[in-house]
């Protein structure tokens, strides 16, 4: 930990701001961006019974390119199609592998939901119509709340780890322990930051669905916001960056 002190809630909110500023420079291109995540998540829930673990294991990769879009766009650079295609390809292995693990995440919460409300595991079939399910019973509580307290370090475990793999050439594992020790480190700016983000989720879902096309983007902004934040802006012209400027984390792990 670099940083001589955490960062507090106003940080996390700081977040939020620059990923708009961002996304503000070229609102067309994540226009576009955006509808091509809305099509291959529509491809992806035709494919039946392959959809969802095709999609679960390509979200890393398909987020680092975009990070990589971010890092072109804070240098006020047109975003080289070229390059971002070198950088995921550079980190395609570690990247597929997060996105197994993430994979493996996910499930097993759904596994354990499951015994709550058998209901839920009829949404492992793309595009099955699931009926409202009853009300969870007072049984069913301690599973819901032991599913909700996991869900909590996974999604720490999972926060920054794309962002490392891609500009800073880790690991599954090593990125995976960074993004946990930068979100307890800075707990305070995250919980702000989750919090504010879930609050725009909401509002983004009223109008049917459609302030999804402005959250998206907004959500990567504001990711890689935080990751620059924390780790530091990535230094190289090709985002592969084995040391950064400041920031939680910035040491030379490997990644291996």
């Amino acid at each position: 930990m670099s940083r001589a002190a955490p960062f507090g809630f106003a940080e996390g909110l700081r977040w939020i701001g620059s990923g708009f500023g961002l996304i503000w420079r070229r609102p067309l291109l994540w226009l576009l961006l955006t509808s091509l995540l809305f099509a291959v998540a529509l491809l992806a829930s035709m494919l039946p019974s392959v959809g969802n673990l095709l999609l679960y294991t390509l979200s890393p990769a398909i987020l680092g390119a975009l990070l990589r879009v971010c890092h072109e766009l804070a240098g006020d650079a047109e975003p080289d199609v070229a390059a971002v295609r070198a950088t995921v390809q550079a980190s395609l292995a570690p990247l597929l592998g997060l996105g197994l693990v993430y994979m493996a995440i996910q499930f097993g919460l759904l596994f354990l939901l499951a015994t709550a409300s058998p209901e839920v595991m009829q949404g492992l079939s793309p595009g099955s119509t699931l009926p409202a399910p009853p009300p969870p019973g007072p049984d069913a509580l301690p599973v819901l709340l032991l599913v909700l307290a996991l869900s909590i370090p996974a999604t720490m475990l999972m926060w920054f780890s794309p962002g490392l793999i891609v500009f800073r050439r880790m690991g599954v594992w090593p990125a995976m322990r960074y993004s946990l020790a930068a979100c307890i480190y800075h707990w305070r700016a995250c919980l702000a930051n989750g919090f504010a983000v879930f609050v725009l989720l909401l509002l983004a879902s009223l109008p049917a669905m459609l302030g999804l096309v402005v959250w998206v983007p907004l959500m990567i902004g504001t990711l890689y916001a935080a990751y620059v934040a924390m780790f530091g802006t990535p230094l190289s012209g090709d985002g592969g960056v084995p040391g950064a400027q400041g920031g939680v984390g910035a040491g030379d792990e490997g990644a291996n």
